[in-house]
């Protein structure tokens, strides 16, 4: 292999390293700032309706004589988000808080059978503790908007129809968060929506839920934190570089013998460069200002 080549493959050798050097400080420096997406599922529970609005259904007269609430439903929430730094995160997705409902008699005779379901989107500002290692605890604030529908099923002297309402609201909640390796967070959650029943008052929903969150672009900054083989500008230093690069090229194939003088004409050459009056052995011999030297005479 010639000199010309083998300068040449030193100097693509250099550009590589600074090129990966380039990508791990820009990687440092989105640290914190990476998307997300995930899904949870749980349980829902809610307090719909009142023998009030059943009895004022009724008219004048009426009397509920039996109430029970149908108060827990199973609920989720798609959602993704970006994670503007380590402490904050903006959230938007969609919930579905299930079923619940009630059931009445009457007198007059009579019986009455609500189910209501809420649906929406929602917006939230997602504040994060770190507590440990892999331990986080979260909050959250958010706005709502929700449709809330209710559908009947009655006999007798009831007379109710089916609803829907739509709403802008508020929601609150907290819970805990677990980094399940680097590419994988479980998710621990209470909340709480404030919603319209469709029959002219507002209800409390509160949901607990079990996630997975899935981070785009968290994994190799983990990976580099927990010390996994990655280049590492602070650890790969200007004087390691030309010994990787020394060690790649003497294992290219012999030079012929016809390149011979042009290797010891490059080896004077550097030497006057560098200031030395006599060749120093190596076909480069100043390779930074520090002065250190890749060896390549040691490869023919």
């Amino acid at each position: 292999m010639s000199f010309i080549s083998r300068l040449t493959l030193r100097r693509m050798g250099i550009a590589s390293l600074a090129c990966f050097a380039a990508t791990q400080t820009f990687a440092q420096m989105r640290e914190g700032n990476y998307g997300y997406g995930g899904i949870s599922v749980g349980r829902t529970e809610s307090k719909p309706g009142s023998p009030e609005q059943v009895a004022s259904a009724l008219g004048v007269g009426g009397i509920v004589t039996d109430f029970s609430r149908d108060r827990n439903g199973t609920g989720y929430k798609v959602y993704g988000g970006w994670q503007l730094d380590p402490n904050f995160a903006l959230e938007g997705g969609f919930f579905d808080l299930g079923n619940s409902g009630y059931r009445a008699n009457t007198l007059p005779t009579g019986s009455l059978d609500a189910q209501f379901r809420v649906k929406g989107l929602n917006l939230d500002l997602v504040g994060t503790l770190p507590l440990g290692p892999n331990f986080s605890a979260l909050g959250r604030i958010g706005v709502v908007g929700s449709r809330t529908r209710v559908r009947f099923s009655q006999t007798g002297a009831v007379a109710m129809s089916d609803a829907s309402e739509h709403t802008t609201s508020g929601k609150l909640g907290l819970g805990l968060q677990y980094a399940m390796g680097s590419s994988m967070l479980l998710r621990g959650e209470v909340e709480t929506f404030r919603v319209r029943d469709a029959q002219g008052g507002h209800v409390s929903v509160n949901m607990m839920s079990l996630g997975l969150v899935v981070p785009f672009g968290y994994g190799q900054r983990a990976m580099a934190k927990a010390g996994t083989p990655f280049f590492n500008s602070q650890t790969f230093t200007q004087s390691q570089a030309p010994l990787a690069l020394t060690a790649s090229l003497t294992s290219l194939e012999p030079a012929s013998p016809h390149v011979d003088g042009t290797l010891e004409a490059a080896q004077r050459n550097s030497a006057q460069e560098c200031g030395d009056p006599k060749p120093s052995g190596s076909a480069l011999g100043c390779l930074s200002d520090e002065g250190t030297a890749v060896d390549l005479a040691g490869a023919r």
